[in-house]
């Protein structure tokens, strides 16, 4: 576990320090989200590959799955967001979903 979170912080970290250099605030953020189990089994072709070991770690995929949703938008510190589960939709309802919250929010 204690792997995992010096993982984890090192992303926070990163995209901390990449957003304070850059400077960018969005008005809208998108974040595309999908559920570990659907997670884990798009990508099975890279189970084998030992660079890819925490892909197919529960516990760490939880751990981004929080990042994603509560730190992004707080790092980014974005005005809109919108976070889309993608585990049961086709690429047309996706892009239907981010077409209405971008209309809305114009």
């Amino acid at each position: 576990m204690e792997h995992k979170e010096r993982e984890y912080l090192k992303l926070v970290e990163y995209f901390t320090t990449k957003t304070k250099l850059s400077d960018i605030r969005p008005d809208l953020l998108v974040l595309m989200d999908v559920s570990i189990e659907e997670s884990l089994n798009r990508r099975k072709d890279f189970s084998k590959n030992p660079l890819y070991k925490t892909w197919f770690d529960r516990e760490f995929l939880l751990m981004l799955q929080e990042f994603y949703r509560n730190w992004i938008p707080d790092i980014c510190m974005a005005h809109n967001n919108l976070c889309i589960d993608t585990t049961n939709l086709s690429v047309d309802e996706v892009a239907s979903n981010v077409q209405l919250f971008i209309n809305r929010n114009q």
